[in-house]
């Protein structure tokens, strides 16, 4: 009965594994099927958005893929559990079995005892039932392993998408890069433009600035120049000053001595004394004249100094000075202190030869007597020309104080401008700066330009080495979970057959603690092991006198005890420690290692991310998926937009070919008319000439039958010109109304011609009745 359990589970399992293998290649087919048909709707360019066909391909291929590989492991998944399950079945029934052999050959033994020659009919079923099991198992084989190729063909499908996905997507982040990085030197470059021109602009201004402070520059060394030839011509004005008011002094001293001479109190020795220095009074007339000319040019020159720097330059010329003021200039007020005269022979005091030469307008001085002297003294005296010459200095002091100040501030200015000037220097050579920085910026964004260019590639190749990592990865994981030792079969086949991952997890937890427990005695039973093994060879390798002497010290109770009692303690101890050890090997060696279920744990923590982040790539083909259905719908609206665009544009083409058609009909028609026209007046001219020939027979008396051929010629062509216009109405009904007035006219006119050929046959039938009578 359990064969026949075991048998028919069997076929259940294989029915329902070619089920499974059905449905995945129909799910696998019908995936394609899919793929194809969504291929075949995209159009050949997206209608709103620049991406290529091939990149929305790849894109949907990868979605379709993904899912049709998540369906396809679930299916392996369920598989594998499924030839899990079958494993442990088989195992039990390969357990059950080797127990029935095992029953049966002891039962073939005692038969074999009673009956020394057995049948060999008894063992064929038991090697039929094996033969077939193993067949069933070979046939699984051989599924499982179409599964696996199956599963590492659309795997290899998989990471062949994933690999044109990767380039797509490095492409689109290449091309996205490098269109930032466009943008950005295009930005830099634009602020570069911008910093140049500023650039430019500050340098155009702080050469004007170094322009006007070379031009305040030059003004400033004019006005020093300037401001030094007034110093010098007021510190000669302050020495001819001094020099007169001393000889102004001495002057007084002269007065006083001749009033004291007029009054007596003085020697006439004395007096003339006194009266050679009035002499000197002339020339100090000529002091106080050259005095007034003196001021006159102070004026001049402090109008001068009022006035701007480009007028002073010209009022300064020496033209304008005067030639007065030049020789005073020149001189250095050098005649001031040589205008003393020496009195001549005869007693007359006249100017020497110097101060005629000097002042060659002057006249000479006639004899003075000390009246006049006296005169001339009082005059000089109540004029004050000391206090105007103080005052006239006075103001000069305070017009040099206010140029010393106009120069302060005009150095003041100058100081201002180059601080300016300075202050511009440094704004460019910051701008110098910022410019090298702005083309080291430049420079660093092209290498990663060109860094960004050649970055897809490597990393499209990174990513292929971890995918196929990855690949060898979880390859080298299904082989180890498929050599993986399943738990020892219990005793009650029922729990055997119900055994899930949480208790394969439970229970290799379980053995691993066991193990671990079994390590730490194993660890401590080779340590007591060595050490007690170092006690043995010590005591059977040493002599007898050695070890009564090494060992008579552990006590009397030691000593007392005797060498057998020893010896059985030992190896007591030391079996029952061997025996442990084989027992954690033997247990070790069932269980499973720490280290591999260690390395199982992050591997299947490994698979998890994986897991993980294919489902994320998954939420992003889906997104990519709704997006392109999007685009789908959108561009099935373009289409039919574009097909109600095309039926429009058809008929809109019809109705032009339809209106061409008819306007070369209407022409067509004109002519037709034309020609009607031409063969109306032809009839007519005909009619004119049938008149003319039946005047002629009515003259000369024709015969009728010529008048009834010609008038029933006529009628023929009268009837073929109705049958034609016949046509022509047929064939006009079918224009359009735009054509129907010129229609309508062509009518008219034909009915009027039909109504002239209808007077002209009335004319014709009368001339016809009237032939016989003229006959």
């Amino acid at each position: 009965e359990l064969r026949k359990q075991a048998l028919q589970q069997s076929q259940q399992d294989q029915q329902k594994i070619e089920q499974l293998l059905r449905d995945l290649h129909d799910k696998e087919h019908g995936a394609l099927q899919e793929l194809k048909e969504a291929v075949a709707k995209i159009p050949l360019t997206a209608a709103d958005s620049s991406e290529p066909v091939g990149d929305m391909d790849a894109v949907m291929e990868i979605a379709e893929l993904k899912g049709s590989l998540l369906q396809h492991q679930a299916a392996l998944s369920r598989l594998q559990d499924d030839h899990q399950h079958l494993q442990a079945q088989h195992s039990v029934v390969t357990a059950e079995l080797h127990r029935f052999k095992a029953e049966r050959s002891a039962s073939d033994a005692d038969e074999s005892i009673a009956q020394p020659l057995p049948t060999q009919t008894s063992l064929n079923p038991s090697r039929a039932e094996q033969k077939c099991t193993t067949l069933q198992l070979a046939m699984k084989d051989q599924k499982l392993a179409q599964m696996r190729n199956v599963v590492r063909e659309l795997e290899g499908k998989l990471a062949d998408a994933l690999k044109r996905g990767t380039d797509v997507v490095m492409r689109e982040s290449s091309w996205r890069e490098q269109e930032a990085l466009e943008t950005k030197l295009r930005q830099t470059e634009r602020e570069r433009s911008s910093l140049i021109a500023s650039q430019s602009s500050l340098r155009m201004s702080l050469q004007h600035q170094q322009s006007q402070l070379e031009q305040t520059e030059a003004q400033r060394e004019k006005e020093s120049d300037q401001m030094n030839t007034l110093e010098k011509l007021l510190e000669n004005e302050q020495t001819s000053a001094k020099t007169l008011e001393h000889q102004l002094t001495k002057e007084r001293q002269a007065l006083q001595q001749v009033r004291d001479a007029a009054d007596g109190k003085v020697d006439p020795s004395q007096l003339q004394e006194a009266l050679v220095k009035a002499t000197s009074m002339q020339e100090v007339h000529d002091l106080q004249r050259q005095v007034t000319d003196l001021q006159a040019e102070n004026k001049h020159l402090q109008s001068v100094v009022s006035l701007p720097a480009v007028e002073r330059r010209g009022s300064l010329s020496p033209s304008k000075l005067g030639g007065r003021a030049m020789s005073i200039l020149s001189r250095g007020f050098s005649t001031a202190s040589g205008l003393a005269a020496s009195p001549s022979p005869g007693g007359d005091f006249y100017r020497t030869r110097a101060q005629t030469q000097d002042n060659p307008g002057s006249q000479p001085l006639q004899p003075v007597d000390e009246n006049q002297g006296m005169t001339r003294h009082g005059s000089l005296l109540s004029k004050e020309a000391a206090l105007e010459q103080w005052e006239d200095r006075k103001k000069l002091q305070k017009r040099a104080d206010s140029l010393k100040a106009k120069l302060r501030e005009r150095a003041a200015e100058v100081e201002q401008v180059t601080k300016e000037r300075d202050r511009y220097a440094d704004q460019m050579r910051r701008l110098q700066a910022d410019a090298a920085q702005q083309s080291k910026t430049v420079q660093q964004l092209e290498m990663q330009v060109r860094q960004a260019s050649a970055m897809p590639t490597a990393k499209v190749k990174e990513l292929v080495e971890k995918i196929e990592q990855l690949e060898e990865a979880r390859g080298q994981l299904q082989r180890k979970m498929s050599l993986q030792a399943l738990p020892k079969p219990a005793a009650k086949p029922a729990a055997a057959s119900v055994i899930t991952s949480s208790d394969l997890k439970s229970s290799m937890m379980r053995k691993e603690a066991e193990a671990l427990e079994l390590r730490l005695e194993r660890d401590q039973a080779t340590a007591q092991a060595g050490r007690l093994s170092t006690y043995l060879q010590e005591l059977f390798d040493a002599d007898p006198s050695q070890i009564s002497a090494s060992y008579g010290k552990r006590g009397s109770k030691t000593a007392a005890l005797g060498e057998p009692v020893k010896e059985k303690q030992l190896m007591s101890t030391i079996s029952g420690l061997q025996a442990a050890l084989d027992k954690a090997q033997n247990d070790q060696q069932a269980g499973v290692s720490n280290a591999k279920y260690m390395q199982v744990v992050d591997k299947r923590k490994a698979l998890a991310k994986r897991v993980q982040e294919l489902e994320c790539k998954l939420a992003e083909a889906d997104a990519a998926r709704n997006q392109a259905q999007q685009l789908e719908r959108q561009c099935s609206q373009l289409q039919a937009a574009h097909s109600s665009l095309k039926r429009q544009l058809s008929t809109s083409q019809v109705q032009a070919e339809r209106s061409q058609a008819a306007s070369e009909q209407a022409v067509q028609l004109e002519q037709v008319l034309d020609d009607q026209g031409r063969e109306l007046e032809q009839m007519q001219q005909l009619v004119q000439q049938q008149e003319q020939q039946l005047q002629a027979a009515r003259a000369s008396n024709s015969s009728k039958e010529a008048a009834a051929a010609s008038a029933s010629q006529l009628r023929s062509q009268l009837q073929e010109l109705q049958t034609e216009n016949e046509d022509l109405r047929q064939e006009l009904s079918a224009f359009e109304p735009s054509f129907f007035e010129e229609i309508e006219d062509l009518k008219h006119d034909h009915h009027m011609l039909q109504e002239k050929c209808g007077q002209y046959e009335q004319i014709i039938s009368n001339l016809s009745l009237q032939l016989p009578t003229a006959a």
